[in-house]
């Protein structure tokens, strides 16, 4: 008979599982609730001290068996890409284990010898079921396994410190995923920032969609200039190597940089993360499920607003008193609709409604109702963060700028959603910005996405070459902002001025469908003119098309993470 050991060093087997798992959960962003950890642990020690003790069961009180728990709870979750995972922790099964088990009739191993094995099915199991996610990928996976073994010292390691008395000012960048403009002057955070700071009626994105529009709010380039974007190909790229960023610029002068994205257009597959000493990628994240508890007692979504937040308060809390930049991307406006109380709004995607023959008014009314409920969430959010920076004296000598990578239609021209058209709905952004010689108020002139790292660049005296304007200078009034790319229907681009949107249907092509819309007289551009002799429509006419640039890779994942295709 083989010798058991002592039912407290089985106790020390069994709780190897949920200490394995705590400690893979400690630099998740999303850990589980603490009652979820605690839950995990008392299952995990009465099975340590229950199932030894049941004598028709002698086998279950051999440290063998304990290791078939993770291949259990993977194997009664498992989804079909999943299962293609399960002979690899068989392969350690078979691998490790059961020669042990068949030699230990002739060799006697002290019960801590299985603690090695125990925790890499463990880690192994999670590998497995985080492959089978459906919104997640290997890249993402490895990323996130390479923080995870590494613990909570990633996220809580050190940032570079400024001397002692350095008075350069503190930057804040925060940007709001699918934010209309009409709709973010509803907001209290709105309400607080636009009294402090310059704030524009008129302002563009360069693009509709987050890929290409976020590149220029951290680079102050068009897409033709950073890269970042989408090809008729279906093939996309991220942001080109030799493009500078301002998260790198600060950091070669010595800011602190924190980066908080929850996207997964904007994460470290497309360089977002360059020149941020802390960068958390919330978008590539997923919630973390427990081998017994499973998903039962989960805290928020990665990508949830109050994660973003809590997390940006974290990096406040570590940061000192001299500058510094943060950046915080959050995506709750974005479909589906998580804090909706319909169901089916909860799990809405562009591409269910795309596929729709035909959506009611009243079920439209609830689509648009629940962005705005998540809209509200945002902004209660916010204001969490706007309260952290006050108390600790930010707005006396920081710089602040609040904004959007592109808006939302809601069938205005007969479409939802983004990155399908350039109609003001969709390109049309919020943008204020705060700063000790920003002078408060609301600013005429059509300012840019491309303005935002130019402004900071030139307060700050930072050596970037950008395309933008120095948003604290009056706007010249004939400047034409221009917009390039889609992400369906690529080849779109338009320019726009103070008087006049043009859009091009196909950028570049020499009898490309061309619309001028008076943004006076028709500030919906529903009603399509022929402009050819005015400087807007050549300026739109002029725009080329997004040409391969470096390494491309297929989108389909990243659709998929965020409801474009199933």
């Amino acid at each position: 008979m083989i010798p058991a050991p002592s039912p407290w060093a089985l106790l020390a087997l069994w709780l190897s599982i949920p200490l394995t798992q705590i400690w893979l959960h400690l630099s998740c962003a999303t850990p589980p609730a603490l009652g979820g950890l605690i839950l995990e642990a008392i299952l995990f020690a009465w099975l340590g001290l229950v199932l030894p003790r049941l004598d028709r069961w002698p086998t279950l009180s051999h440290p063998v068996w304990i290791a078939l728990v993770p291949l259990g709870s993977l194997a009664l979750e498992a989804t079909p890409r999943s299962l293609a995972g399960l002979p690899y922790l068989a392969g350690l099964w078979l691998g490790g284990i059961v020669p042990i088990r068949a030699l230990l009739g002739r060799i006697r191993l002290p019960w801590w010898a299985y603690l090695p094995v125990i925790p890499l099915l463990v880690i192994g199991a999670h590998i497995v079921r985080s492959l089978g996610s459906d919104r997640s990928n290997e890249e993402a996976v490895i990323d996130r396994l390479s923080r995870d073994l590494r613990g909570p010292l990633v996220w809580a390691s050190p940032l570079p410190r400024p001397a002692a008395g350095d008075q350069r000012p503190p930057v804040v960048v925060i940007s709001v995923d699918t934010l209309r403009a009409e709709d973010a002057r509803q907001m209290e955070t709105w309400a607080r920032l636009s009294a402090r700071g310059a704030w524009w009626r008129s302002a563009q994105s360069t693009s509709s969609w987050t890929l290409p529009a976020t590149a220029s709010l951290l680079t102050g380039l068009p897409s033709s200039g950073h890269g970042a974007g989408c090809l008729d190909t279906g093939s996309c790229q991220g942001l080109a190597d030799e493009v500078q960023t301002l998260p790198v610029a600060l950091s070669h002068e010595g800011y602190p940089t924190v980066g908080i994205v929850t996207n997964p257009w904007i994460g470290r597959r497309n360089g977002f993360e360059r020149g941020f000493h802390r960068f958390l990628d919330l978008g590539t994240d997923r919630p973390v499920e427990l081998l017994l508890t499973g998903s039962a007692l989960l805290g928020p979504h990665p990508q949830d607003a109050e994660v973003g937040v809590g997390l940006a308060l974290d990096a406040l809390r570590s940061l000192g008193p001299g500058p510094f930049l943060l950046w915080l991307h959050l995506i709750d406006p974005h479909l589906p609709y998580l804090h909706a109380d319909d169901p089916a709004l909860r799990s809405l995607t562009a591409e269910t409604l795309r596929n729709a023959n035909l959506v009611s008014a009243e079920r439209r009314d609830q689509i648009r109702s629940a962005y705005r409920g998540e809209i509200a969430y945002t902004d209660h959010q916010l204001l969490r963060l706007l309260d952290a920076l006050e108390a600790r004296g930010f707005f006396e000598r920081g710089y602040l700028v609040f904004t959007s990578d592109h808006g939302e239609e809601f069938w205005e021209h007969g479409g939802i959603e983004h990155g399908h058209t350039h109609h003001p709905e969709v390109v049309e952004v919020p943008l204020v910005v705060v700063g000790p010689d920003v002078e408060a108020g609301a600013r005429p002139g059509t300012a840019s996405l491309v303005d935002v790292v130019t402004t900071l660049a030139a307060a700050l005296r930072l050596p970037l070459e950008t395309a933008g304007l120095d948003l604290r200078q009056p706007i010249p009034p004939d400047r034409i902002a221009r917009l390039e790319g889609n992400l369906i229907h690529r080849a779109v681009c338009s320019a726009v001025d103070a008087e006049l949107r043009v859009i091009v249907s196909d950028c570049g092509a020499p009898y490309a469908q061309t619309s001028a819309y008076d943004r006076r007289l028709d500030p919906g551009a529903l009603r399509p003119q022929d402009r050819p002799d005015h400087p807007v429509w050549r300026a739109a006419q002029a725009i080329e098309a997004p040409s391969p640039r470096g390494q491309t890779w297929q989108a389909r994942d990243a659709l998929r993470a965020l409801g474009y295709v199933d």
